[in-house]
């Protein structure tokens, strides 16, 4: 009887340990992989790169930005993206701004992605009674319109004022008190269209509530939703007691329908203060 040849059990030998020698590679060559590979530099320069990761963003779409900027080569996304799925951090990519150097280890714009970013809100309270040069201030103390005179610009900007239907030399009586939450990259413009529009809404609704006594007002007096307005930050700025404020209207009006009470200026402590302290023309009794 023949003997059977050794020769294919020899050659299937060596086949595995073949395979068993490349997957040690590669085993191997992965781990090299993750240990050198998130504190290897980029090839880019150092001159900084930003971008804007969206609201919501995907870490695959995460991925496609950073390609799309320069800061990951496209023959180093897998490489990036298996680094990241190890750290665990895929979900953990911030929104916002963020910036980079194309000489960054994948290590650093991964922190730099998972970077804890700076409220882009700011809340501000604006209390009753305030003229326009104190709203003005808040809002420039809270980091918001980017200074003090370009809200006032604002408050007093023709072409601003005409949009939102204020039939005035500046938006001072329209400027809703509450408290607000802005972004911060919100302009001066933006912030007093926003409180204006508030101002609006609250009016038609008192408006709405009290319908005849604004048909008595236009009738009497021939008003109209402005001078409504300035009479209601009159006898704001009269009293801080609400309970008085009734009282205080039923005089201004009574004194306003004699008619020998010429020529119809009521001449308030708040009209006189006014004047001289918050308008670019001051009043001439200062």
């Amino acid at each position: 009887m023949p003997r059977r040849s050794r020769r294919p059990q020899r050659w299937a030998l060596l086949i595995i340990l073949s395979l068993l020698g490349f997957a040690a590679y590669s085993a191997y060559a992965g781990w090299q992989q993750l240990t050198t590979y998130p504190e290897r530099p980029g090839l880019g320069s150092a001159e900084t790169i930003a971008f804007e990761v969206p609201a919501g963003a995907s870490f695959p779409r995460v991925l496609e930005l950073l390609q799309e900027h320069q800061i990951i080569a496209a023959d180093e996304a897998t490489a990036f993206k298996l680094f990241v799925l190890h750290r665990g951090a895929a979900g953990k990519i911030t929104a916002g701004k963020h910036s980079f150097r194309g000489d960054m280890t994948p290590s650093e714009i991964l922190d730099e992605l998972m970077r804890a970013q700076p409220s882009l809100e700011r809340r501000v309270t604006i209390p009753e009674g305030k003229h326009s040069m104190q709203i003005a201030g808040l809002l420039a103390e809270a980091g918001l319109g980017g200074s003090q005179e370009a809200l006032l610009a604002a408050m007093r900007d023709p072409a601003l004022l005409e949009r939102l239907g204020i039939p005035a030399i500046s938006a001072e009586g329209y400027l809703f008190p509450d408290t607000y939450k802005f972004s911060t990259e919100a302009s001066a413009e933006e912030i007093i269209t926003r409180m204006v529009r508030r101002h609006q809404q609250v009016y038609a609704e008192v408006h709405r509530a009290n319908i005849d006594g604004a048909k008595r007002l236009a009738d009497d007096f021939g008003w109209g939703d402005h001078q409504i307005v300035i009479m209601a930050s009159l006898i704001e700025k009269e009293t801080g007691q609400a309970a008085e404020r009734p009282r205080i209207a039923s005089v201004f009006l009574n004194r306003l329908r004699f008619a020998t009470f010429k020529p119809k200026l009521l001449q308030t402590d708040p009209t006189i203060i006014y004047g001289c302290t918050v308008p670019v023309q001051k009043s001439e009794a200062c």
